[in-house]
């Protein structure tokens, strides 16, 4: 099963993807930019989801340093955003942006689907 990082400091957000995502695939939560850059050091994961705003950083911030060091420097990303998508500049470090306004799990499973090919 492929493993999926979600990286986002909302607990209820978290839970409601983890219960949209898990038949298909493993999850690990991780609640801060820091927390996250700990654990993917020395964990893989087939693809990251990250929240746009965390406490201690900024999702933007946070993948490019996962890209700077550690096992996940090539592992696909997916930018989670609460603002409209058209708001935060296109990155190459993200595979694609969701807004959670409108998340539905179909959409949801696309995106990822496409991510991860």
């Amino acid at each position: 099963m492929k493993k999926i990082c979600l990286i986002d400091d909302s607990s209820d957000f978290t839970f409601l993807l983890e219960m949209m995502l898990r038949q298909s695939y493993e999850i690990v939560s991780l609640f801060s930019g820091a927390e996250a850059i700990d654990y993917l050091q020395d964990q893989p994961c087939q693809l990251l989801l990250i929240d746009y705003f965390l406490p201690d950083m900024s999702g933007e911030a946070l993948i490019k340093m996962i890209r700077s060091k550690g096992v996940n420097k090539e592992t696909p990303a997916l930018l989670l955003t609460a603002k409209d998508v058209s708001e935060i500049s296109d990155s190459a470090e993200f595979c694609c942006k969701i807004s959670k306004k409108i998340i539905k799990q179909q959409i949801l499973l696309e995106k990822i689907k496409s991510c991860l090919e």
